[in-house]
């Protein structure tokens, strides 16, 4: 279920947004990052479990009292200050790595135009983790899974 309700729901609707608003950077991002801060498994009790969950980016952008105080030199405060610094740059500059800001060691790319026949999207999102990345169609055999379904059932939903 969290491929449908997440995953391709964020995907299609980036491949609207490259369709429909080409003019409109988007900027789509892929949370990875299982640190410290991520608290959603403990409140659960799925410690055991590997990798991110929904709304552990949350922990990074703000600072809760109950989280784990750590070293300036922690992965965790690392990823919380360019995670950070890439949303305060959106808002002030509508672009969350300018090429001005030298302290960014990433560039992160808004999703490329789409033409509105397409139907080949290739999602281009940054990966936050222990060291950010741009990457392509994250999950390519999920999503086609997903569209095949749509396809069938919901005629024309791009």
């Amino acid at each position: 279920m969290a491929d449908n309700y997440f995953i391709t729901n964020s995907v299609i609707n980036s491949e609207w947004l490259a369709k429909y608003q080409p003019n409109v950077p988007h900027y789509h991002y892929r949370f990875t990052f299982d640190g410290q801060f991520s608290l959603t498994k403990k409140l659960f009790n799925q410690t055991h479990l590997k990798g991110a969950c929904h709304g552990d980016d949350v922990f990074y952008m703000f600072s809760p009292p109950y989280l784990p105080k750590l070293p300036e030199t922690s992965d965790e405060c690392s990823i919380r200050r360019t995670f950070v610094r890439l949303w305060t740059n959106f808002a002030k500059y509508d672009d969350p790595s300018p090429d001005h800001d030298k302290d960014l060691q990433i560039k992160w790319k808004p999703i490329s135009k789409t033409n509105n026949n397409s139907t080949d999207f290739k999602l281009e999102c940054l990966e936050i983790d222990k060291v950010p990345k741009m990457i392509e169609d994250p999950f390519p055999e999920r999503i086609k899974f997903w569209r095949s379904l749509l396809d069938t059932h919901r005629n024309n939903f791009l």
